[in-house]
């Protein structure tokens, strides 16, 4: 691994873990340099690779700070769908469907750069706001981390797990959204009719070297949740959100007031 992806990486982890706080300036280029004992041209790369990420701003003329990520940004610094309904208040319950070991599925494989026939461990979940299914979610990881998956604990996020438990820190993500039929076992699921229209994510996640580490597949009822996406200026924010009407009209407001929400 190159010398700035390591410095980027160790500043990364201080921001994440909240040693550097939003708005917090960050010692100067010079000191950077003098502390990871590299040259401020490295120094460098590593800053602008953290501001391509949207960790860090440069104001010229006073410094580099620290970005102020709000609850729109947690999906792009990779909290998960559990932060973003912390975020908004928004009661999430999780409930574990299965978590299968050496399951073959080339297209998962092809994603997560494996061979086809590679064996990978499958986590599925189903996700609830106020008792009502909204999506369904198969994470795939190479089978060498089931391990890891099945240290999985509903009442805590994914993510932190797999920084913990798999040393993984995700800094990235590729997603597409289409538009498909729900398969009868999904449709069972999400209490929907089987071959009715559902959103259907894929999703990669990416560790801070640029490597492929789980694969998401999840489908969501298009009349409980929507793709919130925002831009301003070269920044932006992405968020999945329940849809309140639908949620209301299934259950009373009381059902979907705040509560502990689960991974």
């Amino acid at each position: 691994m190159a010398r700035y992806q390591i410095i980027a990486d160790a500043l990364r982890s201080r921001i994440l873990s909240g040693e550097y706080e939003a708005d917090e300036p960050l010692p100067s280029q010079r000191d950077l340099a003098s502390h990871f004992g590299t040259a401020m041209m490295t120094v460098r790369q590593a800053l602008d690779l953290l501001c391509q990420e949207g960790l860090l701003v440069v104001e010229h003329g006073l410094g580099t700070f620290v970005a102020s990520v709000g609850a729109g940004h947690e999906i792009v610094s990779l909290g998960g769908f559990t932060e973003e309904m912390n975020a908004h208040h928004i009661g999430l319950s999780t409930a574990v469907l299965g978590l299968d070991a050496s399951v073959e599925e080339p297209k998962a494989a092809e994603m997560l750069g494996l061979r086809a026939r590679a064996g990978l461990s499958v986590l599925t979940r189903l996700r609830s706001v106020g008792g009502l299914p909204v999506v369904h979610q198969r994470s795939f990881m190479a089978g060498r981390f089931h391990n890891v998956m099945r240290q999985y604990d509903a009442s805590r996020s994914l993510y932190v797990m797999l920084r913990e438990g798999g040393g993984f820190t995700p800094t990235s993500y590729r997603e597409h959204v289409t538009a498909c039929a729900a398969p009868t076992s999904v449709a069972r699921a999400l209490q929907v009719t089987p071959g009715c229209p559902t959103l259907l994510s894929h999703r990669i996640t990416f560790a801070a070297t640029g490597v492929p580490f789980v694969y998401d597949q999840a489908y969501m009822a298009p009349e409980r949740i929507e793709l919130v996406v925002e831009k301003k200026g070269v920044a932006f924010t992405a968020e999945y959100l329940p849809i309140a009407a639908s949620i209301l009209s299934a259950h009373s407001l009381a059902e979907v007031a705040p509560v502990s929400a689960n991974n």
